[in-house]
């Protein structure tokens, strides 16, 4: 199992509105929000969401500013690429 943090900004007229949304949302967890419109989430990576989709779907809520991944703790292998002296990556791993 791989948890994802993410660093959610909005504004703080519209931090109530955006944490109710995260809330509502299966698997996603309010770890800390703060004065500014930040708003800490924690996620569950799952086979069918990665990091990408994660991101995506954060980053299409309504009056969401920005999101970026804060921290991934991975109990499980991540994806590792191979790269020549050209810097090309010639396979990655499943």
């Amino acid at each position: 199992m791989n948890i994802i943090g993410v660093v959610v900004q909005t504004n703080l007229v519209n931090l109530e509105n955006v944490q109710k949304h995260l809330e509502s949302v299966p698997g996603y967890n309010i770890f800390h929000k703060d004065k500014l419109g930040r708003i800490i989430v924690t996620v569950e990576e799952s086979a069918s969401k990665g990091e990408a989709e994660i991101l995506i779907e954060l980053r299409s809520i309504p009056l969401v500013k920005k999101a970026e991944i804060s921290f991934i703790s991975a109990s499980e292998p991540l994806h590792t690429a191979t790269k020549d002296k050209s810097s090309r990556i010639l396979s990655a791993d499943s």
